[in-house]
């Protein structure tokens, strides 16, 4: 069984650290917003479904979700949009059928709760 628990930890200590308001940071911060994105865009749920409830939580986190949506120039929304996709191609097997597992069921909430956010 895989814990995504210590690389949750890992990766939202990470990304704390550096979106933290610093003078050092500040030039960058949009380079290491946009490396993160590709860090998740590879770690997608597609590719590591038992990965998915922890990478809906990151991708959405308040230190994250934001500041990307709030770059300049609307630069961060392109990359966002590719993280939704991701996680709705990873849910649309699951939706076109009749009954969701529960599993399912929560991630396509947590989704939803993105969405409406």
């Amino acid at each position: 069984r895989f814990n995504q628990r210590p690389f949750y930890r890992l990766l939202l200590n990470l990304l704390i650290a550096v979106t933290t308001p610093e003078a050092q940071f500040e030039p960058i911060q949009f380079q290491l917003l946009a490396a993160f994105c590709t860090t998740f865009m590879t770690l997608s749920p597609k590719r590591v479904p038992s990965f998915a409830f922890a990478w809906l939580e990151l991708i959405s986190h308040r230190v994250f979700m934001p500041k990307l949506l709030n770059s300049a120039n609307h630069k961060g929304w392109l990359m966002f949009q590719r993280l939704l996709l991701q996680l709705l191609h990873f849910l649309e097997p699951s939706l076109r059928r009749v009954q969701l597992s529960e599993p399912i069921q929560v991630l396509y909430k947590g989704t939803l709760r993105v969405l409406l956010v």
